[in-house]
């Protein structure tokens, strides 16, 4: 249960039967090399068990659209700790922005293993391998694939550029690949980007009150 609070009238809140019929719309743009993306995973998470407590009668329809931000990396990726030295400019900055990344990932409940990723790796095979994912699966499969790509480069620092990989997990997924390039959007600039019922929106890894606001006067537009 969120705590903070985020509307006075949260509670009240009660939708006309049409307007709840229909799922409530929620959009995510994401990197799968993005922290903070992983992180706000999980405070959206939070955000959505509150709306469902608070509002059951309201359903929500995912879409994760993912998003490969670093255009300029070559398919073999590039060395993961050179890439934040001349991303940052030193060692000590460096350290500091992963001791912050940490410590918010931490009140989430995740484990974040910067050691352990040697590559930062070209995304796009594995954005695709997500596409190919919401064209054949259920969205029970496409997150549970999300989970897994994360996890491959947060928590195990595998190569998400790594074909072989690809291959393994999208058969463990039962996904059949395309090799499709994915859709990128000249629109989007910077993820996590968070929109309900395309109305509003909401930019960066926010605390799961501030999503659960953004869910809830997206669904009181329906109300009016």
């Amino acid at each position: 249960m969120i705590s903070d609070g985020v509307l006075d009238d949260e509670r009240g809140l009660r939708l006309e039967p049409g307007a709840a019929a229909i799922p409530l719309s929620v959009e995510v743009w994401f990197d799968l090399i993005c922290p903070w993306c992983l992180i706000g995973k999980r405070q959206l998470e939070q955000a959505l068990a509150e709306f469902a407590r608070l509002h059951p009668e309201c359903p929500v329809a995912m879409t994760w659209r993912s998003q490969p931000l670093l255009q300029d990396i070559p398919p073999q990726g590039l060395p993961f700790r050179e890439f934040y030295l001349r991303r940052l400019g030193s060692a000590e900055v460096v350290a500091a922005r992963q001791a912050q990344v940490r410590a918010a990932a931490s009140r989430v409940g995740l484990a974040l293993d910067f050691s352990t990723i040697q590559v930062m790796p070209d995304t796009r095979a594995a954005h695709g391998l997500i596409a190919d994912a919401q064209a054949q699966c259920d969205a029970g499969t496409v997150d549970a694939l999300i989970e897994d790509l994360f996890a491959m480069h947060f928590a195990r620092g595998m190569n998400l550029g790594n074909g072989e990989l690809l291959d393994a997990l999208a058969a463990d997924h039962g996904v059949t690949r395309s090799h499709a390039a994915p859709a990128i959007s000249t629109r989007v600039c910077g993820v996590p980007l968070f929109v309900a019922d395309r109305i509003e929106a909401l930019s960066g890894a926010q605390p799961p009150q501030r999503l659960l606001a953004m869910l809830l006067k997206a669904a009181q537009a329906r109300a009016r």
